[in-house]
């Protein structure tokens, strides 16, 4: 059988050699141009606008906010002001304790034996009717009854020298505070027949007293209010009066000034006001009056007036 014909292959270029001959070799990629810059993002579109419910629930939501924390702050303070006020309760209750504690301790030491005790007692009390004003009417009371009992007239009873002797230390004490403070409840303060013979009372309140009967000879009264007090029966041989008020108060319940029959022999009475007194039967020998307003008083029967 005849051979078919070989195929010619065709001529290749020299170009084309080349490129057989180095089969790893590729067309350089054209030159890439310049990146082009970034572009700004786009603008995400418009929300839809919110219902009309919703909207009326956020305006809504900041006063409740408000309503909110202002009642939280309201109860936050009335909390505050009942534990203040049980605070306050608790400490008027221990106080109140304190003070019938302490009243009932002074009172209990002024029996004792001594005198020292008895001096810290007195002070107690003084310290108290400063303190609580509940306790000081009956302090004062107590006080009042302690000199009664402490000082006695019949103290003043024996010879001249032990009459006119001063009160001892305790009831002196005594009765500088009651002096200083007076009746505290609008009470009569009761010194009657006490001896309380050369007592320091100077300046003393002892308005609408009763001092019936008491020895106040040589006492020392200069400026004392002694306003309706009644002095009747009252030893007051050479006592001090230099400016005492001795008139009477008006009122319905008031009490002339009463002196009848007082021995005031000797008494400094200068510029003392008697004004409505009862001195009736009064000893005035050798009695001081310069300057004493006696307009109203009673002097039927008063030896020594000249």
């Amino acid at each position: 059988m005849p051979s078919s014909p070989r195929r010619r292959r065709p001529r290749l270029s020299t170009t084309s050699r080349i490129r057989r001959a180095r089969p790893d070799a590729r067309p350089a990629p054209p030159r890439a141009s310049a990146a082009p810059a970034p572009s700004a993002p786009a603008a995400p579109p418009p929300l839809p606008p919110a219902p009309p419910a919703r909207r009326a629930a956020r305006g809504l939501l900041l006063p409740v906010a408000v309503l909110l924390v202002g009642l939280a702050a309201l109860g936050t303070l009335w909390i505050a002001s009942r534990s203040l006020a049980a605070t306050e309760a608790q400490l008027a209750l221990t106080a109140q304790s304190q003070a019938a504690q302490r009243f009932t301790e002074a009172v209990g030491q002024l029996d004792s034996a001594k005198a020292d005790i008895r001096l810290g007692a007195i002070y107690g009390l003084d310290s108290l009717i400063r303190d609580s004003a509940k306790d000081a009417a009956r302090g004062v009371q107590v006080l009042t009854a302690f000199v009664r009992s402490r000082a006695p007239i019949e103290n003043c009873a024996g010879d001249t020298a032990q009459a006119l002797q001063r009160p001892a230390e305790d009831v002196q004490a005594a009765i500088t505070v009651i002096a200083r403070r007076g009746s505290v409840s609008g009470d009569r303060l009761n010194l009657s027949r006490a001896c309380l013979a050369g007592a320091d009372l100077t300046q003393a309140h002892l308005d609408r007293a009763d001092l019936t009967g008491t020895d106040l000879s040589r006492a020392t009264l200069a400026r004392a209010r002694l306003r309706s007090a009644d002095l009747s029966d009252g030893v007051l041989v050479q006592t001090d009066f230099t400016g005492a008020d001795l008139r009477r108060e008006d009122g319905a319940d008031a009490w002339t000034t009463r002196l009848r029959q007082a021995n005031l022999t000797g008494a400094n009475l200068t510029s003392a006001n008697l004004t409505g007194a009862d001195l009736a039967g009064a000893e005035l020998t050798s009695a001081r009056l310069t300057g004493a307003n006696l307009t109203g008083a009673d002097l039927r029967e008063a030896t020594g007036v000249s």
